[in-house]
């Protein structure tokens, strides 16, 4: 039979809901787990689809982007390089290194020293002496194939 006061009612509803929540909260709480697994699986499901969909696309708007604004980027860019903080820590690196380097040579021996002196190359002597490298073993590697496979004493 209904209760007519409704004040009665709303009490007699709070208390019934009150009793029922505490009754039943576990299983509220697994269905809201697993209905937010649910909903955080599609939805990675869609960011996936998405991403395949429109991946080529966006790299496509990005590259226009960059292209339009490239005076724009590159002052911001230089901006941001001369920024005193980043200075300073490109000033604090360099400082390190060269730190690290006047000890390594104050507690070098001498003909350490001279060794250490002699590395200085230039990046162009670097490439030449890496090419020729490249090129004495690929010459290496076409005479063990041509000999078939038997490796034999190369003097070059």
């Amino acid at each position: 039979m209904p209760i007519k006061d409704k004040d009665k009612a709303a009490a007699y509803k709070k208390e019934y809901n009150k009793k029922w929540y505490a009754e039943n909260r576990e299983k509220r709480m697994a269905q809201i787990r697993e209905r937010k697994k649910l909903h955080k699986d599609r939805e990675v499901e869609y960011a996936r689809k998405n991403y395949v969909v429109n991946h080529e696309r966006i790299l496509a708007r990005k590259k226009a982007y960059r292209e339009r604004n490239k005076d724009k980027l590159a002052a911001k860019l230089r901006e941001y390089r001369q920024r005193p903080e980043a200075k300073a820590g490109r000033r604090a690196t360099d400082k390190e290194y060269k730190e690290r380097k006047k000890a390594l040579l104050a507690t070098a021996d001498d003909d350490v020293k001279e060794v250490v002196k002699a590395k200085r190359r230039s990046a162009y002597q670097r490439k030449k002496e890496q090419a020729a490298v490249e090129e004495t073993e690929s010459v290496a590697r076409t005479l063990v194939s041509l000999t078939g496979g038997e490796v034999m004493e190369i003097v070059i």
